[in-house]
């Protein structure tokens, strides 16, 4: 975690960053489902590590109307090695993004606008054929399969 002083981009400025590691010791159940196994080959199989890098970086401007400072808050997450054996723990290459507005008010009301993507590898089924479910292909984590649509949010949140 870092905060930046007042540059001429911005008033100040906090950046956060954080390393993930996971590893998989053993299956005690289920192992013939298990797509860490050794004859599973598909572009989704959990590898025994899994390592991933997340930042978020957000200038603020103070006052920029009386009583409403400005926030623009960014982030990116990717999986930088491996396949997590997890759900949503992450996979090599895949990862996601955002990037918004916000304003404070009075600091007691926030509003936020905020566009968030999501990127990662797919492959697809070299026969042509359709698998189970009706899916064309196997995406490598949940990343990957929401890869094509991004989403858009607005947010309001209060205190009291």
């Amino acid at each position: 975690v870092n905060i930046f002083p007042k540059t001429a981009l911005f008033d100040i400025a906090t950046l956060a960053g954080e390393l993930t590691w996971m590893q998989w010791t053993k299956v005690t159940q289920n192992e013939a489902v298990f797509k860490g196994r050794s004859n599973y080959t598909a572009i989704d199989k959990a590898s025994k590590n899994f390592v991933g890098l997340a930042f978020n970086f957000t200038p603020t401007w103070f006052q920029v109307f009386p009583g409403v400072d400005l926030l623009a808050p960014m982030t990116w997450s990717q999986g930088i090695s491996g396949n997590s054996a997890v759900a949503f723990g992450g996979s090599e290459n895949g990862g996601n993004w955002s990037a918004g507005i916000g304003a404070d008010i009075y600091q007691q009301y926030r509003i936020d606008l905020k566009y968030s993507g999501y990127y990662g590898n797919y492959s697809t089924n070299p026969t042509g054929a359709t698998p189970a479910g009706g899916v064309m292909g196997v995406p490598n984590g949940a990343n990957s399969s929401l890869s094509d649509r991004g989403w858009v949010s607005l947010t309001f949140k209060t205190t009291f």
